[in-house]
């Protein structure tokens, strides 16, 4: 009932002190999460070389120090009334409960007199941004931090969630760094000891993703030896393709964790409300584990040669403050 009458918008407003409030709790939170956090600035460096300044996904979610000392009390007012409407909510029930009376306890909270006729705020499924202009070349960025050892950050441009080509990166990342038998740590971490540590995932929105492989270099190892080791190794990988035992053994790693988490309740009702909101097809989760199973080699393969090629790579370098490592 609570949230049924927030969304019905009745007599919204926010105090000069509760904005105050809320603005200092905010600037604590990114305090604690990304400019104090060692390496926490890293990710957002990275989708500012991937994305152009006018680009939604050049900023991060949060916004920047300097966007909230900005937000004014209008601000919040507004948003609230444009985006925080009934057309554009997803109410997702997860757990053991009987949907008949489920449903009735749903009508009666959200859908009553009070509450009908709300067709004010931007529809749920708004159109995209416009896709940013193709990057004609790789680009680079050294950041200098409170951090023990120099990582390297490889960024690419990938596809939006849920789409073919996003379950083709994700199984190809899960192949390409994920167990000792993976290609970058058989060559990065174990022969060439170059790396003390090794991952490759998808950060994935709406209408994009960002391929995003790490490497921290173990201690006197320079930054520039591990890129020249790193771009080499996964371009041995873009060239040859992978075994089709590699391929296995990543489907087996993404299927064990899909299934994981979809036994997670919480993290069920996140697939399920993220389906609805960008496809409109809740049902879409259960068909999740059989798009992963029907993607061979060659696909796999032409999906990672297109988003993870020369010319649309960001290369980020961050330094221990005082020097290179």
């Amino acid at each position: 009932h609570c949230e049924a009458a927030r969304l019905a918008g009745n007599g919204f407003a926010v105090s000069g002190d509760r904005l105050q409030v809320q603005r200092k709790i905010l600037g604590q939170e990114r305090l604690q999460t990304v400019d104090n956090l060692a390496y926490g600035q890293s990710f957002e460096r990275l989708q500012q070389l991937l994305y152009p300044e006018e680009h939604p996904y050049h900023r991060p979610p949060a916004g920047f120090a300097d966007g909230l000392r900005a937000v004014r009390r209008q601000h919040v007012e507004d948003y609230f009334h444009r985006h925080y409407v009934p057309p554009r909510a997803i109410l997702t029930l997860i757990g053991d409960v009987t949907p008949r009376a489920a449903e009735g306890a749903i009508e009666r909270a959200f859908w009553d007199p009070a509450h009908n006729g709300h067709d004010r705020g931007e529809p749920l499924l708004s159109s995209p941004p416009a896709p940013p202009k193709a990057m004609e070349a790789d680009r680079r960025a050294v950041l200098q931090d409170r951090v023990p050892l120099g990582r390297l950050y490889l960024g690419c441009r990938g596809p939006g969630f849920g789409s073919e080509e996003w379950y083709a990166l994700t199984l190809f990342l899960r192949a390409l760094a994920l167990g000792s038998l993976s290609p970058l740590r058989r060559a990065l971490v174990s022969r060439q000891r170059l790396a003390h540590h090794i991952k490759a995932q998808l950060v994935s929105m709406r209408d994009a993703s960002t391929v995003a492989i790490v490497a921290t270099a173990l201690p006197d190892v320079g930054l520039d030896q591990l890129e020249t080791a790193l771009l080499a190794t996964l371009d041995d990988v873009l060239a040859r393709g992978l075994a089709q035992a590699t391929l296995e053994a990543a489907r087996r790693k993404a299927l064990n964790h899909l299934y994981w988490l979809l036994q997670r309740p919480m993290r069920r009702a996140d697939y399920l409300s993220a389906m609805t909101a960008f496809f409109d097809a809740p049902g879409r989760v259960s068909e999740m584990d059989e798009r992963y199973r029907s993607l061979g080699a060659a696909e796999v393969i032409k999906c990672a040669r297109k988003f993870c090629r020369p010319g649309n790579r960001a290369l980020l370098s961050v330094e221990p403050r005082g020097g290179r490592p």
